[in-house]
């Protein structure tokens, strides 16, 4: 029965993690990178990405090592649950109804009326009070301070963090996924110096500053590419980034990129 079990547990467990790593960048000097990112997968089965990339509309693409199959990559909100201070005194009161408590009630500049009870109901604009007198009603408004009569005043509540992300499945055996995308955040600048003290011989000393506000490239082979990249639609995140349509594709977009055409082209 408990290998059974095991076994059970094992067929529901949720998909592994990936974790993509910069493994190669291609960068324009207007700002955008094609970016190649390695993400390792230990064998058949599903997968789930989080960190997605910024990638413009139709760059965003997927290829595994030899010796492993992608079957598929679809798009889905995940949500976490995550526990959130309330930061209004309305949901304080709303999460409390039930409890006992001791509200503070402003009448005037110094005077203050104090009801003790059950809180019945905190909807609209007054709050239901079940009390030793009676059932006793009055605005929010009014409400200067609450005091918990048990010590259990409940002041967060659990909420949603719904985020997009992708699940990638493979079949075959151990390998990677690779995923390239052109995205924004990565530009370089070239500057030339000439040495003329020589008059036999010119020496032409050349350097490229690397702006890089994108993740780090740690050991990535980085090429640096004159001229920019001729994609017209370059300023819209890819659908299965975005989960939404793109621009309406028989229309002119709104600008382009200077270049002869493909991801690269013109010169300095």
């Amino acid at each position: 029965m408990t290998t059974a079990l095991f076994a059970l547990s094992m067929l529901y467990a949720a998909p592994a993690t990936l974790d993509p790593k910069v493994v190669s960048a291609s960068v324009f000097k207007n700002g955008y990178v094609v970016v190649t990112r390695a993400m390792d997968v230990a064998g058949a089965g599903e997968y789930v990405l989080e960190k997605l990339p910024a990638g413009s509309m139709g760059t965003v693409w997927f290829r595994t090592t030899e010796g492993t199959v992608l079957d598929s990559v679809a798009a889905t909100d995940a949500s976490t649950p995550y526990e959130a201070n309330l930061g209004a005194l309305d949901e304080i009161l709303r999460a409390n109804v039930g409890k006992k408590m001791l509200v503070h009630f402003r009448v005037g500049p110094n005077e203050v009326y104090n009801v003790e009870g059950t809180l019945k109901s905190a909807d609209g604009e007054i709050v239901v009070f079940e009390t030793a007198e009676g059932i006793k009603a009055g605005p929010k408004t009014g409400i200067s301070s609450i005091l918990s009569k048990d010590g259990q005043l409940k002041y967060t509540a659990t909420r949603q963090n719904v985020k997009r992300v992708l699940k990638i499945k493979v079949s075959g055996k151990k390998g990677q996924v690779l995923m390239l995308s052109m995205e924004r955040g990565v530009s370089w600048a070239p500057a030339y110096a000439v040495d003329v003290t020589d008059k036999a011989e010119l020496k032409l000393t050349a350097k490229a500053t690397l702006l890089n506000d994108l993740e780090a490239f740690k050991g990535v082979e980085t090429r640096l590419i004159t001229g920019f990249p001729n994609v017209p639609y370059a300023t819209y995140l890819d659908p299965l980034i975005s989960g939404r349509g793109g621009p309406m594709l028989d229309a002119a977009p709104a600008g382009r990129f200077g270049g002869a055409g493909g991801f690269g082209g013109g010169g300095n």
